[in-house]
């Protein structure tokens, strides 16, 4: 019975092993937790995410997918030319990475993104039509 159960635990360790073959984390992820930043409030991108250098550490610091921007040398920064939706009404566009009021959709209409780079201002009529301009 001793034998049994021993076999079952040796072919249990054996068919696990054999399953985790390339399991092992992503190396660059690996690297990026290992390696100490030297240079204290420095920046760098890892994917899509700014992280910080603080005491000695690589630190994630800004989501640039949350903002609606591209990680680019530590920096969040959108596409040059492309409009999003700001504040109510408002339009952006990015112009040198960054954000900025471009427009404001008419009285009675609002902004919304078609995709991650157009937006429309959209009216609302109250006998159901609706009214657009495209950006």
């Amino acid at each position: 019975m001793k034998n049994t159960i021993l076999r079952a635990l040796i072919y249990c360790a054996v068919v696990a092993a054999a399953l985790c073959v390339g399991c092992a984390e992503d190396p660059e992820s690996e690297a990026t937790q290992e390696a100490a930043c030297t240079e204290e409030g420095a920046y760098r991108c890892t994917l899509n995410l700014v992280e910080r250098c603080v005491d000695g550490q690589w630190l994630p610091w800004k989501n640039c997918e949350a903002l609606n921007t591209t990680c680019v040398e530590g920096e969040c920064k959108c596409a040059e030319g492309t409009f999003q939706c700001g504040q109510g009404p408002e339009i952006e566009k990015c112009t040198m990475g960054v954000w900025s009021l471009s427009d404001q959709c008419p009285d009675g209409s609002e902004c919304v993104e078609i995709d991650n780079a157009t937006v429309t201002c959209v009216e609302i009529v109250v006998d159901g039509g609706v009214d657009s301009g495209m950006y």
